[in-house]
Order: C-alpha cells, then structure tokens, then sequence
C-alpha cells in the first residue's frame, strides 16, 4: 500500500519522477528533445488525416518515422545523442528493446515489430488491410507512450505544476469541508416518517401518514372530508426549534378549494399559536415556504379556519428544525 501510495502521490502526481528526469537533462537537451517531439506530433497529427485503406502506406510511414524521432528523443534525453541524426527503423527498435529491458520504457507489443524494424520504406505498402487495421491502434498507443515519458518541461516549470496542483487540491478539499459542514448544520426535515392525525379522512384516499413520507407532487398524501375547520396535525415526537415549514400543494386542478390554510403551532398538543395565514395560490411545484426563526414546537397543525365548511388536500408537508 505504501508503494502504491508513492507511486501515485509523490512520483506522479507530486512529479517526484518528472522532477528528476528535468533536473538531469541541459537546457540544450531539453530544447533538443522538444523539436523532436514537436516533429513526432506533426507526423503523427497528418497520419491522423489519412484513414482510408488506400491511404495506409503512406500513414504507416509517418507513423514509423514519429517512432523513429521518438526513441531518438529518448536518447537525447539519456546523453546518448545529439539530435542532429535521426536512428534508422531497425536501429531504433534495438534501441527500444535495450530502453525496455533497464525498465525505463515499456517494451512494445511484439507484432509491431516486423513493421517497426523494416529498414524498406515500402514495407508499409505491402501490410494488408486487416493487417493495418489490427497493427494501427497498437502502434498509436505505443507512440502516446513514448512522447508522455519525455519530461522537456524545465525544473522550475515542474516546481510551479506542482504548486499549482496543491493549490487546487486544497481548494477542492475546503470546498468538500465547507459542504460538509454545511450539510451537518443545515436543518433536517424533522416531520419525515412522523404520524399525522387528521381532523376526518375522505373515503378511499392514502393513509394521513402519506402527508410526511418523503414524497412530493402525487394527487395528495392525505385529504380531509368537506366539513367546518378541517385540520391536519403532525405531532414531532419532541420539542424543536423550528426554521420552516414547507407545505406542498395537491398536483391537480383544485389548489384554490384549501385557502385560506392557517400554520398554527403549539408544544402540548391542546393550545395553539397562529402563525400565518396563506391566501394566495401555491403548488407542488411552488411549495408555501414558511420561515419560523427558531420558533419551538411539538405540534404543526395546519387548518382552514373559516366560516363555511372546507377541506385539506395536500401531498407532502416538511417541517426542518433541530
């Protein structure tokens, strides 16, 4: 686990091993190896363009020669060479195969190679087209490897990555305690899974314990018969300091048949406070969010308090506090 944990930490992504690499080339090696990679892409991005089976010949070749400049590269960067001559296929595969054996490259697929260490520049022609298209991918990926070992960034460069790095990581992890704390702080939904009574039930419609069961926006979680004062309690368990009550409506037609729905509260269960009134329209989808600053409660009774006869028909009412 420990080795793990360096591998991936310190040597990447600290750039433990990038450092070291950068730190053991010249500046004159470094800006050496960055115009070989640079002519390894430009080969590898017009190989890119041609993708036709006709036009594999000549892919191939470029291809062959970015792998060429590449292990040349890899020299360079080693003391080996100077950059000024590029290694022939079959020199830069011998190249590779001793690169790969000290375990400083990985050793590249055997199939490639007949192809890669072919001096014949037609050698590339004469691959069959299933033959390119099961050889192509393989080589791609080879060359991706041997450009991502090159380190041409200089030490300072590595230093400011890494820096950069840290800063981010500790950002991302503030951002992760703040939410955290937040998270913990916020008020929780203390009516969830609570029993409601209600003041009657209307026949063939859910449980009252459907109004605190989590779910918002159905027909309705509980629903009174037509008669005078119809209310709904829901009874915490315990006092709270409550910071709001969310009430959502019903999700058909009818929303307008409960109003005005008064908010009452009480910590016994047999004496209520009003609290507030709603006269106004509101939904599922636009719930009546009623602030109550910490107020304590047992009890939230809500209740259509007026002369003529009503009804109560809600799907899902919240209370949050602690």
């Amino acid at each position: 686990m420990a080795r793990l944990f360096r591998e991936i930490f310190v040597e990447r992504f600290l750039l433990r091993r990038a450092e070291r690499r950068a730190a053991s080339a010249s500046p004159e090696q470094r800006r050496e190896m960055r115009r070989l990679l640079g002519a390894a892409r430009a080969r590898v991005g017009a190989a890119g363009q041609l993708r036709s089976p006709g036009e594999n010949g000549p892919a191939f070749r470029l291809l062959g020669e970015a792998f060429a400049i590449l292990v040349s590269a890899h020299l360079v960067a080693r003391g080996e060479a100077d950059g000024e001559r590029v290694l022939g296929a079959a020199s830069a595969w011998q190249k590779l195969e001793a690169l790969a054996e000290t375990g400083e490259l990985a050793r590249a697929p055997t199939d490639l190679e007949g192809f890669l260490s072919n001096e014949d520049v037609l050698a590339a022609d004469r691959l069959e087209p299933r033959e390119a298209l099961r050889l192509r991918p393989q080589l791609e990926a080879l060359l991706r490897q041997l450009a991502g070992a090159l380190e041409v960034r200089s030490v300072r460069r590595i230093k400011v990555n890494r820096a950069l790095r840290m800063v981010a990581v500790a950002a991302g992890l503030l951002t992760l305690l703040v939410a955290t704390v937040a998270w913990a702080l916020a008020p929780a939904n203390v009516a969830r899974g609570k029993p409601v009574t209600t003041s009657s039930i209307f026949p063939r419609t859910p449980d009252p314990a459907g109004a605190t069961d989590g779910v918002r926006g159905r027909g309705f979680g509980v629903h009174t018969t037509f008669e005078h004062l119809p209310w709904v309690i829901i009874d915490l368990g315990k006092s709270y300091k409550l910071s709001e009550v969310v009430v959502y409506h019903r999700s058909d037609n009818h929303q307008l048949e409960t109003l005005p729905l008064t908010l009452q509260l009480s910590q016994d269960g047999a004496s209520y406070s009003e609290i507030s009134t709603r006269s106004t329209l509101f939904t599922a989808e636009e719930p009546w969010h009623q602030k109550l600053d910490g107020k304590p409660a047992r009890y939230v009774r809500l209740i259509v308090n007026k002369k003529e006869k009503g009804y109560i028909a809600l799907s899902e009412i919240e209370v949050y506090g602690r």
